[in-house]
């Protein structure tokens, strides 16, 4: 199923300062995660970010910080949580339900914890979770990979950045598309 802007919101996990450095594929999710957030906020559409026990783990990482600065305050929610999947926390749950978009597509990290807890919880609860595969990563590559298959055989869609940004867009003359084009190239 194409990805449609009218039902997107993009979740972006736990992309924090004292993990981030230890992802093997970091310079590709950072640049990726980048990408997605200016598109979502040249789109204004909805954000959702999550961080994982703050104080032991740091905010989320001072470049996309600088970016989330920027989006309006009404298109970016976020959340601490404690538990891996963003799902069980009651205070997400309830902010998801009340966006009534149905289409989730999941960035950040790790790929075989949370990414893989909360796309699995959402499926589960009538979601349409979509993993962006370039922008998603673990410390450990096996990890990752693992996780990727995984998911996969549960039938979560996995997608990339490009395929994300081309979706919502869906035409060359959108009126966005020059700017955001720029931003892949």
């Amino acid at each position: 199923m194409l990805i449609e802007k009218s039902n997107a919101i993009l979740l972006v996990i736990d992309i924090q300062e004292k993990l981030f450095p230890k992802v093997f594929n970091k310079n590709i999710v950072e640049k990726n995660s980048q990408i997605l957030l200016k598109t979502f906020e040249l789109l204004e559409l909805p954000i959702l970010l999550t961080e994982q026990y703050p104080k032991g783990l740091g905010s989320t990482i001072m470049s996309l910080q600088k970016i989330c600065s920027g989006i309006d305050k009404n298109n970016l929610l976020r959340f601490e949580k404690s538990s891996f999947s963003c799902f069980q926390e009651d205070n997400f749950k309830n902010v998801l339900k009340n966006q009534k978009k149905k289409q989730i597509l999941i960035l950040g990290i790790e790929t075989h914890v949370c990414i893989l807890q909360s796309a699995f919880d959402l499926k589960s609860e009538g979601y349409y979770p979509y993993v962006i595969t370039d922008a998603v990563g673990s410390r450990g590559k096996n990890d990752h990979e693992s996780a990727l298959k995984r998911l996969s055989a549960h039938g979560i869609d996995q997608i990339t950045s490009e395929m994300v940004v081309f979706e919502l867009l869906r035409n060359f003359k959108h009126p966005k598309f020059r700017e955001i084009s720029k931003l892949i190239k």
